[in-house]
């Protein structure tokens, strides 16, 4: 194997990675788009501080909030 070779697949690697990266994003940003329309009801603006949080922890935190929130307001605070 060369050394370009070798790097060539280890770019692959990487994109690979990133790429599965940023579709789990994407599917934690659904989730919560989701639960939280079907509970509350959200506005597109309420979407878009979704779609554009990239912290995959506090998409978390929010969609686990879903559960046992009363607003709409208590879940989003965990994506400040």
């Amino acid at each position: 194997m060369t050394y370009v070779t070798s790097i060539e697949r280890l770019g692959r690697e990487e994109g690979r990675e990133e790429g599965f990266q940023k579709g789990e994003l994407q599917q934690r940003q659904k989730v919560l788009r989701k639960q939280l329309s079907q509970k509350f009801g959200i506005t597109d603006e309420e979407s878009e501080i979704i779609s554009n949080q990239e912290n995959s922890e506090l998409l978390d935190k929010a969609i686990d909030e879903i559960i046992l929130a009363n607003s709409k307001e208590e879940v989003l605070k965990h994506l400040q």
